[in-house]
């Protein structure tokens, strides 16, 4: 995982930006990468600021990966800061469905 603080394009005002977090995902989210995912979330949500999450890459995910991303989409939601996605891969959309997590994330079914 990667993650990058900065400015986005704002509202489309000019000179308007607005800060966010992106967190580019790795190919492989399983039980081994867990810890470090956990670390990116947390930073991310303690960051207060909107987050965007690039899930291109991921071509294979287990359920301590979608636990992590679940909870941190409702933490986010919660606390009232945006967090959306920016790419999705099909093995990733389809392990999102399958679980059943698609409103969670986010996603459509």
């Amino acid at each position: 995982m990667s993650t990058q603080t900065g400015a986005s394009a704002g509202n489309g005002a000019a000179g308007s930006e607005e800060a966010v977090t992106r967190i580019v995902l790795k190919q492989t989210l399983d039980i081994w990468q867990a810890e470090d995912l956990q670390h990116e979330l947390s930073a991310a949500l303690s960051a207060d600021i909107p987050v965007i999450i690039n899930g291109e890459l991921v071509e294979r995910i287990d359920a301590a990966a979608l636990q992590l991303l679940t909870g941190f989409f409702l933490a986010m939601e919660k606390a009232g800061i945006g967090c959306h996605w920016d790419s999705v891969s099909e093995p990733l959309q389809r392990a999102i469905s399958c679980c059943g997590l698609c409103s969670q994330l986010g996603q459509k079914n």
